[in-house]
């Protein structure tokens, strides 16, 4: 009688383990290439111009554009654009100028503008002065109309060199038109008919009654995936509402140098403040405005600077759960947000004096603390996401 051997189950278990180690460690392998990969892919998604310099990257934003972005926003990193957007801000009163971030791992451009050069330099360089006229209803209405003593052949230029084409030449009324039309559109500027039959470019209403003396400075942090020269718009917004502005392009983005991170840009943005107080602004009459992924390192301020004021424009909850919405963000969520996150432990000190939360962008908990902790400051909050 032939007797059948019997492996014990611990032998069984042995082998068991044995057989699944490599199918083990090429799960791991897997796994870990796809949070490489998806890493990166979030760096760029995040940071966008951050990681812009090579071949990869570029691939990556554009068809990361092409599926989520405005299709209106045509080539939007277009290196002419940009120069030719920037001459536009100078050519209005804008100063550029660098700065440190308070962890010296990054040196930050900055545009800094007044409302009375702005407001000058609009007069000088595109012949165009702030009035008074009567509007077909009978109001009187603040206006942008045209100096009487244009140098039509000089504007001309000027806005060939900004536009970054040749315009026609036509009469020299018809130059008036195109200046009108293109404060218009660079501006959205609102138009108004006077008595006389003519068309006026509309100056937006105060946001409020204030001293003259007295003109806010507003702290426009914008998302790191955008140039401080491509929110035009948003800074002509403030400026023809009698409000001075400070821009700056984080680390990483275009000019500023450093590598993108989101301890890095919470050390960005309380450099930016400090240059803010130099200047001779008290806090109260400071406003932050934090778009998007600029919201949650604005708010950071909140614990350094109380008295100062807040417009928190299309912040989302966090960044965890855009990443979940996402295709394989379920899977890969948490273990993705290290891929944005800095280890430079001199980035780490700079912030521990400031009492920073990094946590992934949180920027509930951060408008939470705005409105129960802090009573001092005004915070706005504009949420459109």
């Amino acid at each position: 009688m032939l007797v059948q051997p019997r492996l014990s189950s611990s032998y069984c278990s042995t082998v068991y383990i044995y057989a699944a180690l490599p199918f083990r460690k090429v799960s791991d392998l897997v796994h870990w290439i796809a949070l490489q990969t998806l890493g990166k892919i979030l760096r760029i998604a995040v940071f966008q111009l951050g990681e812009y310099s090579n071949l990869c990257s570029r691939m990556i934003m554009r068809c990361y554009q092409l599926i989520l972005s405005d299709p209106k926003e045509k080539d939007p990193f277009n290196p002419k654009r940009l120069q030719r957007t920037r001459k536009l801000l100078e050519l209005l009163g804008g100063k550029f100028s660098t700065i440190d971030s308070i962890d010296n791992r990054a040196r930050l451009e900055t545009l800094y503008m007044q409302s009375s050069s702005f407001y000058e330099s609009l007069k000088t360089q595109f012949g165009f002065e702030r009035t008074s006229v009567m509007s077909k209803d009978g109001t009187n209405t603040e206006v942008l109309a045209p100096c009487p003593d244009l140098d039509f052949a000089l504007i001309r230029s000027r806005l060939e060199e900004c536009l970054g084409f040749s315009l026609s030449k036509e009469a020299s009324s018809s130059d008036v038109t195109i200046i009108h039309n293109m404060l218009t559109a660079k501006l959205r500027l609102g138009t108004v008919e006077g008595q006389n039959g003519k068309s006026y470019i509309l100056l937006p209403d105060k946001d409020d009654e204030r001293d003259s003396n007295c003109v806010p400075l507003v702290i426009r942090n914008h998302s790191p995936g955008r140039s401080m020269v491509m929110d035009i718009r948003a800074l002509f917004r403030y400026l023809l509402t009698h409000h001075d502005i400070l821009t700056f392009d984080p680390r990483g983005t275009l000019h500023s140098t450093g590598k993108p991170s989101e301890e890095g840009f919470y050390c960005d943005i309380h450099a930016v403040m400090k240059s803010a107080l130099t200047k001779g602004y008290e806090e109260k009459d400071i406003w932050i405005n934090g778009y998007c992924e600029g919201a949650a390192p604005s708010l950071s301020l909140l614990a350094t600077h109380p008295k100062t004021n807040f417009v928190i424009e299309s912040p989302f909850a966090d960044l965890l759960q855009v990443i979940e919405t996402k295709p394989l963000g379920t899977r890969f969520g948490k273990s993705l947000l290290p891929a944005i996150q800095t280890k430079d432990q001199a980035t780490l000190a700079a912030l521990k004096p400031l009492a920073v939360q990094t946590d992934g962008f949180n920027n509930l908990a951060k408008i939470q603390t705005a409105f129960h902790e802090t009573k001092e400051s005004c915070c706005t909050m504009l949420c459109n996401r």
